[in-house]
C-alpha cells in the first residue's frame, strides 16, 4: 500500500531543503596572480634588502567580503605568511579588485627564497582555492652584491624637487607617520609641484618611497623613505 504524506510534512521538507541550499556557500576561485621581487634601499643608511609583493584576482559568488584569509607558503624553506582582511591591501586595476600585499621578506635579512610559492585563499565557510607562483632563480638581485645607488630612483628636495630615474615615470608609495601604507600613484620623472605635495599631505602622508621596475633585470627597485617634512 502506498504511503501518503501529509501536506504539512511536504511543506516542512521543502523548507528544509531550501534552507540547506540558502546556507550553502560557493568556494572562492583564484583567477590570476601577480608577483614581483624588489630590492629596497634605505635612503639614510644605504642598506639594501629583498622583499616581494603579490596580489590575487579572486572571484567569489558570495562576494569578496566572504574571503577570510590568504595563506602564502614556501614549502621548501618552511616559510609562511598569513593575511586577513585587516592586513591585505585592495587595489582596483581597470575595474578589477585585486587583494594582497607587499613587504614580504626574511627576518634575517637574507635574500628572498627563489622557487615555488603556494597561495591559498580561505573563505568564511572554510572553503578554499589554491594557486602557485615562482620566483625565478635567475633573478640575481642581491644574491651576489648590493646594487649601485644609481639604479634606484632618486629624489632631490631642492627648489626643483626633482624625481630622477630610468624611464619616464615612477611609482610613489605614500606612508603615514607610523609607517602604515596609504596608497600608491604614478608620477612623471619631473618636478614635484606644490599642489601634488599638498595632496599627499592632505591624504595623511608623512613620507614616501619611489619605485621603478627594471625591465631588463626582471625585478623592481625601491628607494626611500623621503620625509615630506624635509621638502621645502
Amino acid at each position: 500500500m502506498e504511503k501518503k504524506h501529509s501536506p504539512l510534512a511536504v511543506i516542512m521538507f521543502f523548507l528544509l531543503v531550501s534552507g540547506i541550499v540558502s546556507c550553502s556557500t560557493s568556494p572562492p576561485k583564484i583567477l590570476d596572480v601577480f608577483h614581483q621581487l624588489d630590492v629596497v634601499r634605505d635612503v639614510e643608511s644605504g642598506a639594501q634588502h629583498e622583499e616581494f609583493s603579490f596580489f590575487l584576482l579572486v572571484d567569489d559568488d558570495d562576494g569578496t567580503g566572504d574571503i577570510h584569509e590568504i595563506i602564502l607558503t614556501h614549502t621548501e624553506e618552511e616559510l609562511q605568511w598569513r593575511l586577513t582582511s585587516d592586513e591585505w591591501r585592495e587595489v582596483d586595476r581597470n575595474g578589477e579588485l585585486w587583494i594582497g600585499g607587499s613587504g614580504f621578506r626574511r627576518n634575517n635579512g637574507n635574500p628572498v627564497p627563489r622557487g615555488k610559492y603556494l597561495v591559498e585563499v580561505v573563505d568564511k565557510g572554510s572553503e578554499s582555492a589554491e594557486s602557485e607562483f615562482f620566483i625565478s632563480p635567475d633573478l640575481t638581485a642581491l644574491k651576489n652584491d648590493p646594487l649601485p645607488e644609481h639604479v634606484f630612483p632618486q629624489f632631490q628636495p631642492g627648489e626643483d624637487r626633482l624625481i630622477k630615474g630610468r624611464g619616464d615615470q615612477v611609482s610613489v608609495f605614500l606612508s603615514s607617520r607610523d609607517g602604515t601604507f596609504l596608497k600608491s600613484e604614478t608620477v612623471l620623472m619631473n618636478d614635484v609641484e606644490e599642489p601634488m605635495l599638498q595632496q599627499w599631505k592632505d591624504a595623511g602622508a608623512a613620507s614616501f618611497q619611489l619605485h621603478s621596475y627594471l625591465e631588463d633585470r626582471g625585478f623592481g627597485v625601491v628607494n626611500g623613505p623621503f620625509q615630506l617634512a624635509d621638502v621645502p
